[in-house]
């Protein structure tokens, strides 16, 4: 079930589509992932795919990503919920800048999900890291909630619920 988190940090969304080729031509489907959805081990959240520079160093990474769910709803592909830690102060400026992008009601999110993956050689993905990017492979990739919206909609996406009559 993964760790507990602080709600006020938690980031939801759509970290990589199936059925859909990416801007390199790959295109994913839900059985790629059979390792990452069943495994549910944690793995970093990283922004464009790399460490963020600073004047004191680098900070290696903005969190961690420890669910995972396949979905068809809101796009079909790889659900994800994760938290943004401090990040040397980083993470706090994303946090306000994701909500404040996800406020504008007119506007399609600045904020997405890339996935940083190796292939198995046959038919598993073995997930290295996430990344909060701008420029995502899959247009559907994309940030859904942060804060505790963020736990409600991963919670609210991925239950099981009964068939009604």
């Amino acid at each position: 079930m993964g760790r507990a988190i602080d709600p006020s940090r938690a980031i939801c969304g759509i970290a990589t589509c199936f059925g859909v080729p990416s801007q390199t031509g790959n295109a994913w489907s839900v059985d790629h992932f059979d390792l990452v959805l069943e495994l549910e081990m944690p793995v970093p959240l990283k922004l464009n795919h790399g460490p963020i520079f600073n004047s004191w160093g680098l900070t290696d990474s903005l969190g961690t990503v420890e669910r995972f769910a396949a979905v068809q709803y809101p796009a079909e592909g790889v659900l994800i919920r994760g938290e943004i830690g401090d990040a040397d102060g980083f993470g706090d400026s994303i946090l306000r800048d994701i909500a404040k992008s996800l406020s504008f009601e007119y506007f399609d999110p600045a904020w997405s999900f890339s996935v940083g993956a190796l292939w198995d050689g046959e038919d598993q993905v073995i997930l290295r890291e996430l990344s909060l990017t701008k420029t995502p492979a899959y247009p559907d990739a994309r940030v859904l909630g942060v804060g505790p919206e963020a736990v409600e909609l991963f919670a609210m996406l991925t239950e099981k619920r009964p068939v009604s009559r």
